[in-house]
């Protein structure tokens, strides 16, 4: 039974390991509202409209994307707003969800927070 137990300690360890961490984490309310102010419309600045995500990476970064539920704006869009000398700042406005290609994003954004927030396909 120990033997059981080690070698599937094993394989959930070496599973972990070779599996990206999707690092981001939810906005509080108070970042989703600073970084909805900046980057989208009134209308779509509810937290039932819009989807904010923080990198964790760097938590200067964020990424937004509408929910396209019944009452809200529509799109497929995603956004990437960046925090400087304390105001959140859109720098990125692209198709979809998940882009393509990290070689789309522009260079100001850096790949590492493009991949953490899942803007570009990783191994594209």
């Amino acid at each position: 039974m120990t033997k059981l137990w080690i070698a599937g300690a094993a394989v959930t360890a070496l599973l972990g390991a070779s599996s990206p961490a999707n690092a981001v984490r939810k906005a509080t309310a108070k970042e989703h509202g600073a970084v909805t102010r900046a980057t989208v419309s009134k209308p779509a600045r509810s937290t039932i409209c819009t989807r904010v995500t923080l990198s964790t990476v760097s938590t200067r970064w964020a990424k937004v994307v509408l929910t396209n539920r019944r009452g809200c704006p529509q799109g497929n869009g995603q956004i990437a707003a960046h925090k400087s000398e304390g105001r959140w700042r859109m720098v990125f406005q692209g198709s979809g969800d998940t882009g393509g290609p990290c070689s789309d994003i522009p260079a100001r954004i850096p790949r590492s927070v493009a991949r953490d927030l899942r803007m570009c396909e990783v191994f594209a």
